[in-house]
């Protein structure tokens, strides 16, 4: 690996020096005597950070230098904060010499690493979150767009974080005050105190400067971060955030306290897609760590909607159509999940039960400005777009779902962030209890958009085998990690290691076919896939016919092939039917047919094709 600083850095900061070290096989464990003597330049290097921040376009106020936030913290607690051996020292060594000092996992991210300017397309992950977010520092450490470090010094990438599991890091001391010499003895005096106490082996180690400004160290060792466990994996497989933070979640999950964890569905439609499945697939995995786990229908909260995601209030569902929609939900969430080891609840044996006193009194734990002030709301509102009353309740209801279950973790989209945050509002007021968070990505539709049966791009877990595999082999090729990552349950090394694959050039249609094959089986089994692969290949890509095509009965022999494609079912709508055979999508005996208007004689036995994968044989 090559640690670097880009030369225009030196050209504004001439006195920026970099020490460098980069150790192997450190056993990050113990305690460190916080045995602090304040070095005589210190005061000095911490004036002169402050100096080159604000030349940098940096607020030393808003971002303070690493150095200065431990000096601050020092001064006002009277004490160093206590993160973790490795990290504590690095803090002492900062407070005493005025530098800031870091530390870099390099078991996580190995690669170059390299001081620059900040530039369009540079990603940071925060402190204790999962979620990258868009940032243009005047300078960062980084790796390849990747930052491990924002503003200069400021703060450190989770992504990057030394934690008590680290095994190879690259210690990093920044001077500008301090001179050549005096810099040098303040890397190799803390070198030798690092290797003292975490064992290791220091694989390379140097001053970067202006005339020298690169080094390279050949990382070969043995010792390596121990595996993600289960834990690892349901903290950061498909989760954007995590509410207060991952940091304080793990602890409570190691803790090997049994905790209550939820999922709420209103059962609005009548099918779930791959998309709908993630939270679920994020269920199952806390049930395989031996949490107690409800799925809660939300009979109750379906008579109003949640309108979270949407433009326009929800229409208006009966009893009957949620409890019938409810039946079919469940026939197909079984694909994924258990139900022998899942609670089942309906949120109507509880919400059906308040009074008018108990509603007022749970609306007095929020505002009015906090529902009117989500964006989709807002917008509605702007764009004088009918808001309904109730649907302000709908949060307020959802937040009474997780008290009156006493929930310690709720699992949901981004989207019902806002109604989750309900929840851990009301644990806190009325049990004084600290309860999480954990938002699901979403999984986009097959075009790249969000998955939903309005744009016809979803793939939905009844589909039959060979239309679900065709719809996965009609991805994008960027959106094949994604569905790897949050549609399968492959591993994430196994994930990781088809990444690589892709991004070194291999043929992206290998990898869907093993994507599709994945997704089949898993929810049809490994001989459906393996029927679906076969036609897709004979079908698709040779242009063959398939062998057992479904049977259409006509009954009129001149028939419009627009009605002929609504009446059978084949297309949901006129618009639909018109649309698809205007853009040539439908073919008869193999021959286009792109006018609608179109009425032809039907011979018994014609091959009727809609879109690519659809084959029908026609009889009188």
């Amino acid at each position: 690996m090559k640690i670097s600083v880009d030369k225009r850095i030196f050209e504004k900061v001439p006195d920026y020096k970099l020490g460098v070290a980069v150790i192997a096989g450190i056993n990050n464990q113990g305690s460190i005597s916080p045995d602090i003597k304040v070095e005589p330049f210190a005061k000095t290097e911490l004036s002169a950070w402050i100096n080159a921040a604000k030349s940098q376009g940096i607020d030393p106020e808003k971002f303070p230098p690493a150095n200065v936030n431990i000096s601050q913290r020092f001064t006002q607690l009277k004490k160093l904060p206590s993160v973790n051996p490795a990290v504590d020292l690095c803090n002492i060594v900062s407070l005493q010499t005025g530098t800031p000092v870091g530390l870099h996992d390099l078991d996580t991210d190995p690669g170059n690493i390299e001081v620059r300017l900040g530039e369009t397309g540079d990603t940071y992950v925060p402190l204790n979150q999962v979620k990258a977010e868009n940032v243009v520092d005047p300078i960062v450490f980084a790796s390849g767009n990747h930052v491990q470090t924002r503003n200069w010094t400021w703060r450190i990438a989770e992504t990057s974080k030394v934690d008590e599991k680290s095994k190879n890091v690259v210690l990093f001391i920044n001077t500008l005050s301090i001179d050549y010499d005096e810099s040098l003895e303040i890397l190799n005096e803390t070198v030798s105190k690092f290797l003292e106490t975490f064992g290791g082996k220091l694989v390379q180690k140097g001053i970067l400067t202006k005339e020298n400004p690169e080094i390279v160290a050949n990382l070969k060792t043995s010792a390596k971060r121990p595996t993600q466990d289960k834990i690892d994996e349901v903290l950061t497989r498909g989760v954007e955030n995590i509410i207060p933070n991952k940091q304080e979640l793990e602890k409570v999950l190691r803790s090997g306290k049994k905790l209550n964890i939820y999922l709420g569905i209103d059962p609005t439609f009548t099918k779930i897609h791959l998309g709908h499945a993630v939270p679920i697939r994020k269920l199952r995995q806390f049930v395989e760590l031996g949490h107690s786990v409800t799925l809660l229908i939300g009979d109750f909260t379906a008579l109003i909607g949640d309108t979270s995601d949407k433009t326009s209030e929800r229409p208006i569902l009966t009893k009957e159509e949620i409890q019938k929609n409810f039946q079919t939900y469940k026939k197909q969430a079984e694909k994924i999940l258990d139900f022998s080891k899942v609670k089942l609840r309906h949120n109507s044996e509880w919400l059906g039960k308040l009074t008018f006193e108990d509603i007022v009194k749970l609306c007095q734990h929020f505002s009015l400005g906090d529902f009117v002030s989500r964006e989709l709301i807002r917008k509605r509102m702007e764009s004088a777009v009918r808001v309904r009353l109730d649907e302000v309740l709908y949060p307020i209801m959802q937040g009474y779902d997780s008290y009156f279950m006493d929930t310690d973790i709720q699992v949901g989209g981004t989207d019902q962030t806002f109604n989750m945050q309900a929840g851990r509002t009301l644990q806190q007021d009325l049990r004084a209890k600290q309860s999480f968070v954990l938002a699901n990505g979403f999984l986009e539709g097959t075009d790249g958009r969000k998955m939903s049966k309005s744009w016809n791009n979803a793939i939905w877990l009844d589909d039959e085998p060979k239309e679900m595999f065709g719809k996965v082999m009609s991805l994008k090729d960027d959106l094949i990690i994604q569905y790897f990552t949050l549609g399968t349950n492959v591993t994430l090394a196994k994930v990781e290691e088809i990444k690589k694959n892709l991004e070194s050039g291999e043929n992206p249609m290998i990898l869907k076919k093993e994507l599709a094959r994945e997704i089949v089986t898993e929810l049809h089994g490994k001989e459906a896939a393996q029927k679906a692969q076969k036609e897709f290949e004979s079908v698709v890509q040779k242009g063959e016919t398939p062998k057992n095509l479904t049977e259409i009965k006509i009954s009129t022999i001149n028939t419009n092939l627009v009605e002929l494609l609504v009446q059978n079912n084949l297309i949901t709508s006129r618009s639909a039917a018109k649309r698809i055979v205007e853009q040539g999508g439908v073919e008869l005996d193999q021959k286009p047919i792109t006018d609608p208007k179109l009425v032809f004689k039907i011979t018994s036995g014609m091959i009727l094709k809609v879109g690519k994968r659809n084959f029908f044989k026609l009889i009188i």
